[in-house]
């Protein structure tokens, strides 16, 4: 129990001073250890030294209790006592054999075991390098961000690294996806620019979408690379149009209304449908398809025959949407979408 109350105040201590490396002094010394300093200078060291008084201590205590049963032995006369001395033999010879058999199987395991070194920092090897990137690799753009100037204009700042076995000049080309667009595509917003730490300017109406997002691509000796992080900014605040779907006889009529702000003009509506199917009692849509062409401004409801179309007839299997196309006073266009809407073929 001293052995091992002490052992844990030399670990705490240990601990509280991680950089000193002085020899520890013992205050009580044990059988077994060399020279007259009794010092050691770990923690390995000092469960070490605890470990191999331990081992002799066990043989020296069995050994004791071998001889106490021998002589109860000897000179009892009665039976039960006898047997009480040979009991006393038997489970002394047993933990004789117990002590001997942990510490040989200990060393068998391995024989640097009981040693408990201290790991060291210079016995954990660093870990290796990362592999230089293969001739030809164009690595990604990073850190994509956007910055709000005092014009209103915004900036797209990226940061580059470039292969170092590519000394060629680097080329960056921006895209940009607009959010509300059925089946939007990425589209090209800049392209040719150089340098690592590129910046272009632009202006949020030359977008035309509430939100848009953006991405840049690094082009190299005929190959792109794979695209940066995406980022999405909001353009002009629109209001969306009102869509309604009434379904009567064997047709739908859609109607639809819009709030024209100052100094817009309308140029026209398109208007979309996605069809759906029932799988598993839920409804999945396909991608939007254009229903018909673009309207005239002046144009504000449609009947629409499902039938023409090829329209599911499901029920919840069909969905709507009308995009109204915009001009603003400096003449940039953009669109505003209304809020989905589902419903069932007559």
């Amino acid at each position: 129990m001293f052995g091992l109350t002490a052992a844990l105040l030399f670990a705490f201590a240990a601990a509280s001073h991680p950089h000193h490396a002085a020899a520890y002094e013992l205050i009580v010394p044990f059988s077994g250890t060399q020279g007259a300093s009794q010092s050691v200078t770990g923690i390995g060291q000092y469960i070490k030294t605890i470990y191999t008084f331990g081992i002799g201590f066990g043989a020296l205590l069995a050994m004791v209790m071998i001889v106490i049963g021998a002589v109860e032995y000897t000179v009892s006369e009665a039976i039960p006592s006898k047997e009480d001395a040979k009991d006393r033999i038997l489970q002394a010879v047993l933990g004789l054999i117990l002590l001997i058999a942990s510490v040989f199987i200990v060393s068998l395991i391995n024989p640097e075991l009981p040693e408990l070194k201290e790991p060291t920092a210079e016995s954990v090897a660093p870990l290796p390098p990362p592999p230089p990137p293969p001739p030809g690799f164009v690595p990604a753009p990073t850190n994509l961000k956007s910055q709000k100037q005092d014009t209103g204009q915004e900036i797209l700042t990226w940061n580059y690294t470039p292969n170092p076995a590519n000394p060629g000049p680097v080329e960056f080309f921006v895209e940009y996806k607009i959010f509300s667009e059925p089946n939007a595509q990425w589209k090209g917003l800049a392209s040719g620019i150089s340098g690592t730490n590129s910046a272009i300017p632009y202006e949020l109406y030359t977008t035309p979408s509430i939100i848009t997002l953006f991405q840049v691509k690094a082009f190299q000796e005929g190959k792109f690379s794979d695209p940066s992080n995406e980022i999405s900014l909001a353009g002009p605040l629109l209001s969306e149009p009102e869509l309604s779907v009434s379904p009567t006889a064997n047709v739908l009529i859609l109607g639809w209304s819009y709030n024209q702000a100052e100094g817009e003009t309308v140029s026209g509506f398109s208007l979309y449908y996605a069809g759906g199917s029932k799988v598993a009692g839920k409804v999945a849509f396909s991608s939007w398809v254009l229903l018909g062409g673009k309207m005239p401004p002046d144009k504000y409801a449609v009947t629409v025959d499902p039938a023409a179309y090829g329209m599911p007839t499901c029920g919840g299997c069909l969905k709507f949407k009308v995009l109204v196309h915009i001009t603003d006073a400096k003449g940039n266009s953009y669109n505003a979408s209304s809020q989905e809407k589902i419903t069932s073929t007559p």
